[in-house]
């Protein structure tokens, strides 16, 4: 229980490396409120965990990461996140309270920022050779099952012809069942459909949605294409891609949802909306001050039903953000950006490390040994 993140600074003399055990899942609003000097001086207050990053990463179960580069000046996040805001405004926000710096958004999870350290994921989380499925009890992986409609699947056949529905946009099923199995599975719901069953964009719920997509999903047949977006980093871990979709081109767009709601006709989220949801979250988090260990929470209410609770040391390993009146002025910025133009996609890195759109040539991320 927890969620474990790994802070890693690359300067000139080296590296060092913290761990805090609850600070993953808010680690991007953290940086963008409380910029530079704050976020430093709250990571060099968690556990030092030495300086090799790769045993590091190894040998320990991380579900977040930070890397500060002094040297180029990039900041790049994963966070185990709830979806809760865009990507994109968060890079904004640590570009403005993060005066010279450039963030990137690791939309894949850990993998991108160990990309960015040099490291490939691939020496440290082995692939599984069990990573398929079939469609054989999968049936709950389709427009016909009650768990939410926040995925958006835009599926291009053979044919041309282009599928879509709302869903449970999970990309771990996608992959792991492979083209063959997602075909039979597209072909399958386009039979249901016409057959009468509101499985189609247009007749599920006669198209008004409960859910705002969070996640979407294209598979382009004739261009052998797998693609998705996400606003919290879709990811499959360890990615059977290579194995699952031989030949194929397979590609995260970061939260770029415009891209797919282009391909489909359709109005996928609002801008205005995006950036009141972030300033909601943002001036919630604020209103809090210091957040508490979520553990004791947890153990309080436990122990009030009375169940004895042991606590791991490694659990109350946890260093909260430290918000003030100065931290409102995030909350400024972001009116400015909701009277604004949407922003662009957030920049990102992949997890086979490149970075997009590419950073122009005198800041790339230059090959340093491995850390």
């Amino acid at each position: 229980m927890g969620s474990r993140l790994v802070v890693a600074i690359r300067s000139e003399t080296g590296w060092e490396l913290y761990y805090d055990h609850w600070a993953a899942q808010t680690i991007g609003q953290d940086i963008a409120i409380n910029g530079f000097e704050k976020t430093l001086k709250r990571v060099r207050a968690m556990v030092s965990l030495g300086d090799s990053l790769y045993e590091c990463v190894k040998s320990t179960l991380i579900e977040g990461m930070l890397l500060i580069d002094m040297a180029t000046k990039h900041v790049t996040w994963a966070e185990e996140s709830d979806g809760l805001y865009m990507p994109r405004l968060i890079n904004a926000l640590v570009e403005h309270s993060w005066p010279g710096w450039t963030a990137i958004w690791s939309a894949e999870s850990t993998d991108g920022v160990l990309q960015a350290a040099d490291i490939d994921p691939a020496d440290i989380f082995a692939e599984k050779h069990d990573a398929t499925r079939t469609l054989e009890g999968s049936a709950w992986f389709g427009p016909w099952g009650d768990f939410g409609d926040s995925g958006v699947f835009s599926i291009r056949l053979d044919d041309g012809q282009l599928v879509v529905w709302r869903g449970l946009g999970d990309l771990d099923a996608v992959t792991k069942l492979g083209p063959d199995n997602m075909r039979q599975h597209t072909l399958t719901v386009l039979e249901r459909a016409r057959a009468g069953e509101p499985l189609l964009w247009d007749e599920q719920n006669e198209g008004a949605f409960e859910e705002i997509p969070d996640t979407g999903i294209h598979i382009d047949f004739p261009a052998r294409e797998l693609r998705w977006w996400s606003i919290s980093g879709e990811y499959t871990s360890p990615c059977p891609f290579k194995e699952m979709w031989p030949g194929w081109t397979t590609e995260s767009m970061g939260d770029n949802y415009e891209w797919q709601a282009q391909i489909i006709g359709r109005t996928l989220r609002s801008w205005a909306d995006d950036v009141e949801e972030c300033r909601q979250q943002l001036a919630s988090a604020i209103d809090e001050g210091e957040r508490p260990n979520p553990m004791w929470g947890m153990v309080e209410a436990m122990t009030e039903k009375g169940h004895k609770i042991d606590v791991y040391a490694v659990a109350a390993e946890f260093v909260p953000a430290s918000f003030d009146a100065t931290s409102y002025s995030a909350l400024d910025f972001l009116d400015q950006l909701k009277d604004g133009a949407p922003l662009p996609p957030a920049r990102i890195i992949t997890r086979d490390g490149r970075i997009k759109p590419p950073l122009v040539a005198d800041r790339l991320l230059t090959p340093k040994a491995r850390p």
